[in-house]
């Protein structure tokens, strides 16, 4: 598991890196959060897309170099890691936009959600799929956890968009 992670790991530092590079300018000046969200989002997938395509094809092969153990036992879980970069950059961006603007219970909801969740899952799949279902496990906390931030984000957009108008009539 620790090698497949560490691995993951890298592929998970460039949503990271961008969600603090995100909340440093947010912080600065959140009247162009909107525009920087939409900026962190268009950079995030097509620099992680590159990274997802060679764990999933080669991930196996790279593990090989650690121990040929490793990439029998590691590489399925790699794949699925890989894959959770997606949901996982998605929550990560939303993460920041709710401590832009102080709402903080939102990143601590989702975040307890997805520690219970991840945790409650490994303990009911590691058992029966072995490496796999803690993959599986992380990768569905975080695409149940971005879906309902996906779900968030439409429900409040017309409202915004209404707060916008009023504030824009004298």
């Amino acid at each position: 598991f620790y090698i497949a992670w560490s691995m993951a790991n890298i592929l998970f530092q460039l949503p990271l890196a961008i969600s603090f590079s995100l909340f440093a300018e947010g912080s600065s000046d959140e009247r162009t959060l909107s525009h920087n969200v939409r900026r962190s989002l268009i950079f995030v997938f097509p620099a992680i897309a590159p990274m997802i395509l060679l764990f999933a094809f080669f991930g196996k092969t790279l593990l090989g170099y650690f121990e040929p153990g490793y990439a029998e036992n590691g590489a399925g879980l790699l794949r699925i890691l890989a894959i959770s970069a997606v949901p996982l950059s998605l929550n990560c961006i939303y993460f920041v936009v709710e401590r832009v603007r102080m709402r903080m219970a939102r990143v601590i909801a989702i975040s307890a959600f997805l520690a219970v969740a991840t945790l409650g899952l490994s303990w009911v799949l590691l058992p029966r799929m072995g490496l796999a279902g803690a993959g599986i496990a992380w990768i569905s906390s975080q695409s149940v956890a971005a879906l309902a931030v996906v779900i968030m984000f439409l429900l409040r957009r017309p409202r915004a968009q209404k707060q916008e108008q009023q504030e824009l009539m004298p």
